[in-house]
C-alpha cells in the first residue's frame, strides 16, 4: 500500500506561463518526494515549454542495505488542443541519477551513477467541464555503473467532480516494466491501482484548473 500527496500552482501572463508542482509519499519500504518547475510559451491552442525536476527516494527499512536515490531530470514538453474537448500532450526528458548504498557487513558503502531518458505521449478527453479521462504511453531507459535497462509505461485514469464544491474523485491504473540488459535477462513489472481526492483553487471547473496547470510530465 502506498499514499501520495501532490500539489501544483500555475500562472499565465500574456503568452508566457509557469507551473510549480511537488509531491511526497511513502510505501512499506521507501519515502520519496519530488519538486519540479515548468516554463512555457502559449499560442492559440498549444503550449511548448521546458521542465526541471528533482526526485529523492529513501529506503531505510531493509536491515541489510539502506538505499538513497537522487535524480535530476530535465527536458521539453508540450500540449496541443485537437478540439474543444481533446488535448494531446508529449514530453521528452533526460535524467542524472545517483544511487547510494549503505548497509551491514554484506554491503560495503557504495555510490553509482546512471543516465536515464523518457519519451511520453498522451491524450485527455473532457467528457464535460468536470469529467475527464486520460491515457498515456511511454518508453525509456537507463544505464550506468551496474545497470542498463529499457522501460515501458502505460496508464489510464479518470477524474470526476460530481458536486458544486471544487473537490474531485480520481482513479487510475498504471503498468511499468523494466528489462534488465546488464546481466542475465530479467524483467521487472509494476502494476498500480490508485484512487484519490483532489481539491482545486482558483477555477470554477476542472477544465479551468487543467488550463492553469497543464503539464504532467513523467520524470524521476
Amino acid at each position: 500500500d502506498q499514499w501520495q500527496a501532490e500539489g501544483a500552482f500555475g500562472f499565465l501572463d500574456g503568452n508566457f506561463g509557469g507551473q510549480v508542482d511537488a509531491g511526497i509519499g511513502s510505501d512499506a519500504e521507501s519515502e520519496f518526494w519530488t519538486l519540479s518547475g515548468h516554463a512555457y510559451w502559449a499560442g492559440e491552442g498549444w503550449r511548448l515549454g521546458v521542465v526541471l525536476s528533482n526526485t529523492q527516494i529513501e529506503n531505510d527499512s531493509d536491515p541489510i542495505a539502506q538505499v538513497s536515490i537522487s535524480e535530476i531530470s530535465y527536458g521539453i514538453e508540450g500540449t496541443h488542443n485537437l478540439g474543444k474537448d481533446i488535448v494531446a500532450r508529449a514530453s521528452a526528458t533526460m535524467g542524472d541519477k545517483s544511487v547510494s548504498i549503505d548497509g551491514s557487513i554484506f554491503f560495503l558503502p557504495s555510490e553509482s551513477t546512471y543516465d536515464s531518458w523518457n519519451l511520453d505521449a498522451g491524450i485527455s478527453y473532457h467528457i464535460t467541464s468536470n469529467a475527464r479521462v486520460d491515457a498515456t504511453i511511454g518508453v525509456g531507459g537507463q544505464g550506468g555503473t551496474f545497470w542498463a535497462g529499457d522501460t515501458s509505461f502505460f496508464a489510464v485514469s479518470g477524474e470526476f467532480q460530481p458536486w458544486s464544491a471544487p473537490v474531485s474523485i480520481t482513479a487510475g491504473y498504471a503498468r511499468a516494466t523494466e528489462e534488465n540488459l546488464a546481466f542475465s535477462p530479467s524483467t521487472y513489472e509494476t502494476n498500480t491501482f490508485s484512487i484519490g481526492l483532489r481539491w482545486s483553487f482558483g477555477g470554477e471547473t476542472m477544465r479551468d484548473r487543467d488550463n492553469s496547470t497543464p503539464f504532467d510530465a513523467r520524470y524521476g
